[in-house]
């Protein structure tokens, strides 16, 4: 009857967390003022892809696109978005239905609700409280830390172009920490994870690359336990899973052919054009000056990921703050300029110690009071593999924003759930019917939620597409003066500055 009771009110909150996400993703809560930049690239995308063609038009990529010296431009993010436009092509029009929101709400509510079922299952195995009351009460307080403080509030909150990419990263993440549990934890045979595991690998190699670097290892490392800790070797799912891998790491050098001239190029370059590196990244093609700033000069000079970078933007990921941003930029400035390059942080400010705090100090207390810190032994190697790559290389990157806490998020929540059964072996659930506890967790949990929504309201207002600006609409005349300044003849400029809803199918009254 306690497990009954937890799940319905586990799921009860499931219910309006997903409520509240679309109330952000359609524009209800936090209405937009202008449209948010490139929330009808992957439309587009979709349509050029089924002609047959990469290129998008200028006016709609603006700064972000990456330009060949012809002007042609392409984008550079991956195509795993295009599976919802997939979905919904044969039924609706994707230009004229909110396809962007419901595709990172989708997303959304899919990664935080697999994060949701595994913490649920991790408390329902190691701390299920011995009363009704309280089962039904932590429950509750898991479920709203779930998804109130954690990154699909804000993905939700803001349907700009890179949330297309993260938000299936992230429910792609999701699952698959969801599954590697499964082994860790819940005795799950090793070998039954590798298929599933290659596939979400392949989806993350298309739309986070950086992060499927992690999951391949991940699964890797999955290929060798379960081929030395098995009697017998499961040959047949080590075999497709080995396919599955290849065929999306070859799908992956075909599209960067494809766009960018080389199968081992995902990006356009910031500085100068050569024989070798014929792309170039918007800001960097239409901006001369750009090349002189601090974010192309951490690139150009120092790599596009750097191990100095790894302690300062951790730093920043975790204790930044409205009231001492400043201080915070300077100190980060000064430390890595010289070795690593500068980027640039970007706002809002909040650092994750204060919109996750329950989730950072659970994390603080299992691997400091822990026995064991982390269970599960060596079969827990695959997952923090996984989850510690990605966040490694998301932290070497020049540049610091709130949507990358996003990637960091799977390391935190994961040695959360690795580390509680060592916490509780060692105190026992008793602590979980202390009613001081109860309410320091509650304290913690309402600071949380009021920090995380002072940080979703500027967020949700940001990347909007506003006159001027990195992200302001370019009309024909920007447009055409742009070209002019390139040095484009007068039909160029005509053929790089059509109207962007042209790659749309026109409609037949």
């Amino acid at each position: 009857m306690k497990r009954d009771f937890s799940a319905l009110s586990a799921c009860l909150c499931a219910i309006a967390g997903a409520c509240l996400y679309a109330l952000l993703a359609f524009g209800v809560l936090f209405p937009p003022e202008h449209a948010y930049y490139g929330s009808d690239i992957y439309n587009a995308y979709f349509y050029r892809l089924l002609e047959g063609h990469f290129d998008l038009p200028m006016r709609m990529l603006r700064y972000e696109g990456h330009y060949a010296a012809d002007g042609t431009g392409v984008l550079y993010h991956g195509l795993a978005p295009l599976l919802t436009r997939a979905l919904l092509y044969p039924f609706v029009s994707l230009e004229q239905f909110p396809t962007a929101a419901l595709s990172i709400w989708l997303w959304a509510v899919i990664g935080t609700g697999f994060y949701h079922m595994s913490a649920y299952k991790v408390m329902q195995k190691y701390a299920r409280p011995s009363s009704i009351h309280s089962c039904i009460i932590w429950g509750t307080v898991v479920a709203l830390v779930i998804w109130l403080c954690s990154p699909g509030l804000f993905l939700s909150a803001n349907l700009v172009l890179y949330h297309e990419p993260i938000s299936i990263a992230y429910a792609a993440m999701a699952i698959a920490v969801y599954l590697l549990l499964q082994c860790t934890l819940f005795n799950m045979p090793l070998h039954r994870a590798l298929i599933p595991a290659s596939l979400l690998a392949g989806v993350l190699l298309h739309s986070r690359p950086h992060m499927a670097i992690g999951l391949y290892t991940g699964v890797v490392i999955l290929i060798l336990l379960s081929t030395f800790r098995t009697p017998r070797w499961p040959i047949p799912s080590i075999i497709t899973c080995l396919l599955i891998l290849s065929a999306f790491g070859a799908a992956f050098m075909y599209i960067n052919a494809a766009r960018f001239g080389s199968m081992i190029e995902a990006h356009g370059h910031v500085g100068a054009t050569t024989e070798t590196n014929t792309i170039q990244y918007g800001a960097a093609f239409w901006d001369p000056n750009y090349a002189n700033g601090d974010t192309a000069e951490a690139f150009l000079d120092h790599g596009t990921f750097h191990p100095w970078r790894i302690v300062p933007n951790l730093l920043i990921y975790v204790f930044d703050y409205p009231a001492i941003s400043d201080w915070v930029s300077s100190l980060h400035r000064t430390v890595t300029q010289d070795i690593s390059g500068f980027g640039k942080v970007e706002a809002p400010r909040f650092g994750m110690l204060f919109i996750w705090p329950s989730w950072i100090i659970l994390m603080l207390l299992g691997l400091c009071l822990g026995r064991p810190r982390i269970a599960g032994g060596l079969t827990s190697l695959p997952l923090l593999t996984a989850v510690g790559l990605a966040a490694v290389l998301m932290l070497s990157f020049p540049t610091v924003a709130f949507r990358y806490r996003t990637d960091l998020w799977p390391l935190i929540i994961v040695l959360c759930l690795l580390s509680f059964p060592g916490l509780m072996a060692r105190f026992g659930t008793t602590y979980l019917n202390n009613g001081r506890v109860l309410t320091l967790s509650l304290l913690v949990l309402l600071g949380g939620i009021l920090i995380s929504g002072r940080a979703v309201i500027p967020y949700a207002k940001s990347y909007q597409t506003s006159v001027g600006g990195f992200y302001g609409v370019w009309d024909e005349d920007i447009c055409a003066d742009l070209a002019r300044t390139k040095g484009f003849s007068s039909s160029d400029t005509l053929r790089l500055c059509v109207d962007p809803s042209s790659v749309f199918p026109k409609s037949i009254n």
